[in-house]
């Protein structure tokens, strides 16, 4: 069995009721704001999670997803699971919406074992 370490990770779900955990970092310097976990359905992007970037520190992120059973890639392509830069507006109906999928975010992302899991995450 041949490893290619260039291959996207990738994570597995038996089914919405058992989370799945994704971690990551950030270096210092990344753009500051909300970040958006991302499942990526073809024309739809549906958000699983989000985290915030503070200003000029480097750091990490854990979230859960509650995801159908199967296995995803943890990359940006078509049925892959990314990071995704937020984007904010301001006015009447203002916040923060899913703007361009952010590759060094995602490359960083790796599976983790949930915590009510165990490894088999």
């Amino acid at each position: 069995m041949t490893i290619d370490p260039a291959a996207p990770a990738t994570v597995r779900s038996v089914g919405y009721s058992r989370p799945v955990c994704v971690g990551g970092s950030w270096k210092p310097g990344t753009k500051a704001g909300r970040y958006f976990v991302v499942l990526n359905a073809g024309e739809e992007r549906r958000e699983l999670a989000s985290f915030d970037v503070a200003a000029g520190l480097g750091g990490t992120f854990a979230v859960r997803l509650r995801l159908a059973a199967g296995t995803y890639e943890l990359s940006a392509g078509a049925g892959g699971i990314g990071v995704y830069a937020g984007r904010f507006s301001a006015g009447d109906r203002g916040g923060w919406s899913i703007d361009a999928p952010d590759g060094a975010l995602t490359g960083a992302m790796f599976a983790m074992a949930s915590p009510d899991r165990g490894a088999d995450a």
